[in-house]
């Protein structure tokens, strides 16, 4: 698997984070994980039920329905 977001319950899985990846990009990926921005990137789009989400902006793109 590729260092995707692992999801186990709802619950970030950061053993599953890590050793999904490959080798060489494991210490970036434990930085990353470190770092309060990718925290609160989990709690928000992982953790949090999906009701209390806040929404996704759709690219305009697919708003104005045609390509840029």
């Amino acid at each position: 698997m590729a260092a995707a977001l692992c999801i186990r319950s709802q619950a970030f899985d950061e053993t599953g984070f890590l050793d999904g990846a490959p080798e060489a990009v494991r210490p970036f990926l434990k930085e990353l994980r470190a770092s309060q921005l990718f925290e609160v990137f989990i709690q928000t789009h992982i953790e949090l039920p999906a009701e209390a989400r806040p929404p996704r902006a759709s690219p305009p793109a697919l708003v104005l329905g045609r390509r840029l």
